[in-house]
């Protein structure tokens, strides 16, 4: 298992042709801005949640291409390196065993990571090794977003939806 680390700063995923400062200056920013938000957006400054979106798309196709699509991709919108230690890595790599491996990118990215220790720490206590199989199977994140759904409050605005579909990542599973 490898882990991919993408910000503007690691890689320049973020301008995908040569020339985006040069027609960043000449104005295409403004005059041709559907390609270039698209494709400059760091010479346009207009790396935002969409974009990300856009890029991690991108680095999926050219991880698949290249047959690497076990990696893990941990994004960040704009700035700074993502620093992850291994025991984090190794932490969201263990969300495989409860749905769907969460998702850590975004502006949130760190309140995401340490709610994922957070639901680790759950899941390993005597209430949740106590419940039956059936529920234990049935309580999984089906969504990647879970655990950044329980950062912004989601388990607690929408709690039946997120105990059905998130129950690990809002600590719901023994209320299954």
């Amino acid at each position: 298992m490898e882990f991919l680390f993408a910000s503007n700063k690691l890689f320049d995923l973020t301008n995908f042709a040569e020339r985006c400062a040069l027609w960043a200056g000449n104005g295409e920013c403004s005059a041709n801005s559907k390609y270039m938000h698209s494709n400059c957006a760091a010479s346009c400054d207009t790396c935002n949640k969409f974009f990300v979106q856009d890029l991690k798309q991108k680095i999926r196709a050219k991880m698949e291409n290249e047959g690497e699509k076990d990696k893990i991709i941990v994004t960040e919108a704009v700035g700074s390196n993502v620093d992850i230690d291994d025991h984090s890595k190794e932490v969201i790599k263990w969300t495989d065993n409860f749905g769907e491996r969460q998702e850590v990118s975004g502006q949130e990215w760190k309140s995401t990571l340490e709610q994922i220790h957070k639901m680790k720490i759950y899941m390993d206590t005597e209430v949740i090794k106590n419940l039956s199989k059936d529920t234990l199977d049935s309580c999984i994140n089906k969504y990647k977003l879970c655990s950044f759904w329980k950062v912004i409050d989601e388990c607690n605005i929408n709690k039946d939806w997120m105990t059905k579909n998130c129950g690990p990542a809002c600590n719901f599973c023994h209320l299954l």
